[in-house]
């Protein structure tokens, strides 16, 4: 089904050009490129590499050009992918045997805007800080207004105070079943009050949901 959301046929390109570059040889020619430019994106991200090589035919290194739809991606974040696949690149050419997984991307900027900046958060005049956990602000919802409508759907309406009795006999079962401060746990459950329930248990348990 076709959705004006994505491109129909694919999202990303990667194109990978690691021959040597040549010029045709036309007798009673001079061949030599000329590029053209279609200001336009062909697809939401596209990623062109080309190997390069000195005089002597070695390998010279990479030359890539990142290509992205102005209407998905801002040019900061597109710059930022392009970094830190440089970084990716750079960091298995130097140990071919680290998982990617483990490929430090952010530069030392990034990580202390990332925990020193956002991570601390900053008040609001009409809200919550950012530092404050969702566990935590739903337990003092729930000290404010326990027989509040906290979920409502077709089969019914749940209060904070039952939700928070459902979430703590589950956070116990995590426990018991090993679920530790920064584990991930994964939660397969369809739209509904048990979604909740699970979600706000794994977050008491001091891990991380991650939906699947």
């Amino acid at each position: 089904e076709r959705s004006a959301s994505r491109h129909p046929l694919f999202q990303t390109l990667l194109v990978m050009q690691n021959n040597r570059r040549s010029s045709p040889a036309l007798e009673g020619l001079e061949v030599e490129e000329y590029p053209v430019d279609f200001r336009v994106a062909k697809f939401d991200l596209s990623l062109s590499a080309r190997e390069e090589f000195d005089e002597q035919g070695a390998r010279a290194g990479l030359v890539g050009r990142l290509e992205f739809a102005e209407d998905l991606f801002d040019r900061s974040t597109a710059e930022r992918l392009a970094r830190w696949y440089a970084a990716v690149l750079a960091e298995m050419a130097r140990d071919g045997s680290v998982r990617v997984g483990r490929v430090e991307l952010l530069s030392a900027d990034e990580r202390r805007q990332l925990l020193h900046t956002w991570g601390r958060g900053a008040p609001h005049a009409d809200g919550p800080t950012s530092a404050e956990s969702l566990a935590g602000l739903f337990e003092a919802q729930v000290a404010r207004s326990p027989e509040a409508p906290a979920v409502v759907t077709d089969e019914g309406v749940t209060t904070y105070a039952d939700l928070n009795a459902r979430v703590n006999r589950l956070v116990h079962e995590l426990v018991a079943r090993g679920v530790r401060g920064e584990d991930r746990v994964a939660v397969l459950l369809p739209r509904g009050v048990e979604m909740v329930v699970c979600a706000l248990a794994v977050l008491k348990a001091g891990a991380a949901y991650v939906p699947v």
